[in-house]
């Protein structure tokens, strides 16, 4: 760890200084960052990805060891707030937050399935684990949805969202407004936002959207038990009757020295 000579007060006292992937952290960051390393008891692995789109700017994970990664977009990731933000769902994980493991009926165990149910998972669950720590990141002067508010009014000046697939459309809108209502607190865009769907005639995503977002704001989760909860409450309103989700049971998957807890949800007709 470095140190610098100058603190807040313009004493001459050593302020610890620390810095991942070359970004100088303040200190409400570095102390969430040791937080971590203290969880897994591993430094923070950090790598970076020269191949993603602009928009993906940075993941996060655990090797097989229990090794907590960081992974940013080397173009558009190389920032404070990104670097937060992965540091909170891993300190998320680490508290027992689970990752989820969708079990679809023999016969429909497919790869188009998974990556579907796996679209929804990072939209919709992220959304949800996003609506309990970015008032954390606010409260450390770090804008979180700074990235978000500017892809929505990119968004507004267009007749759909980007590359949007028209067999899911009615999904992603819903869950593109949910993602909106959760993460953003600029009323004016929401109602900029909120218009436009209903110009486009998307009243039914609209609708739901506002459904699922209700339903977080409401149980105000707080829990893993909470937050699986609510999210499969939000799968179950997002499919209506063409898919149910019920959660089955709760697994440990151990990492090294880490245990990893993966809620198992099951989906039938």
């Amino acid at each position: 760890m470095l140190f610098s000579t100058y603190n807040a007060e313009g004493q001459n006292k050593p302020v610890p200084v620390k810095k991942l992937f070359g970004v100088t952290l303040r200190t409400q960051a570095w102390l969430l960052l040791s937080d971590v390393e203290k969880i897994y008891a591993k430094a923070i692995f950090q790598q970076e990805a020269t191949d993603w789109e602009p928009s993906r700017y940075g993941e996060e994970g655990i090797k097989q060891d229990g090794t907590p990664v960081i992974t940013i977009n080397a173009s558009t990731g190389r920032t404070e707030s990104t670097i937060v933000h992965e540091l909170f769902h891993l300190k998320m994980k680490g508290q027992g937050f689970c990752a989820y493991e969708h079990r679809f009926p023999p016969g429909q165990m497919n790869k188009n399935n998974q990556n579907s149910i796996e679209w929804v998972n990072l939209i919709l669950g992220d959304a949800i684990l996003h609506w309990l720590f970015y008032p954390e990141m606010r409260r450390m002067g770090i804008d979180p949805d700074a990235e978000v508010r500017a892809e929505l009014r990119e968004v507004l000046q267009k007749s759909d969202f980007v590359g949007i697939n028209p067999i899911s459309a009615r999904e992603a809108r819903t869950m593109y407004w949910t993602k909106a209502r959760l993460e953003i607190i600029d009323n004016e865009l929401l109602d900029q936002i909120k218009k436009w769907y209903v110009k486009n005639e998307w009243l039914e995503s609209l609708k739901t959207g506002e459904v699922l977002a209700e339903s977080v704001l409401n149980s105000k989760p707080q829990t893993p038990q909470d937050v699986a909860a609510v999210y499969v409450k939000c799968l179950n309103a997002l499919f209506e009757d063409r898919a149910k989700f019920e959660l089955e049971s709760w697994q440990e998957q151990k990492m090294g020295s880490y245990t990893q807890c993966v809620a198992i949800i099951k989906v039938f007709k």
